[in-house]
């Protein structure tokens, strides 16, 4: 028999939320940004020229994303 998890209501899920929003927020505040030499070494490892597309794939608020966007 397998167990099973109970699905929150929908109070509990906002509630969960907006806890994970506020700790994204504080989180990406205070962890430094990588460094810029990071991103110049992975563009020249990797080839990428401005207009490539690419896939960055994070679980984080886009301490990553950002640079590599351009933006």
């Amino acid at each position: 028999m397998r167990d099973t998890i109970p699905v929150p209501s929908e109070e509990q899920r906002e509630r969960l939320r907006q806890t994970f929003d506020s700790a994204a927020e504080r989180y990406d505040r205070v962890r430094p940004d990588y460094p810029e030499a990071l991103f110049d070494d992975l563009i020249t490892l990797t080839g990428l020229t401005p207009g490539d597309r690419l896939l960055e794939v994070g679980c984080a608020t886009g301490k990553a994303t950002r640079p590599l966007a351009g933006t």
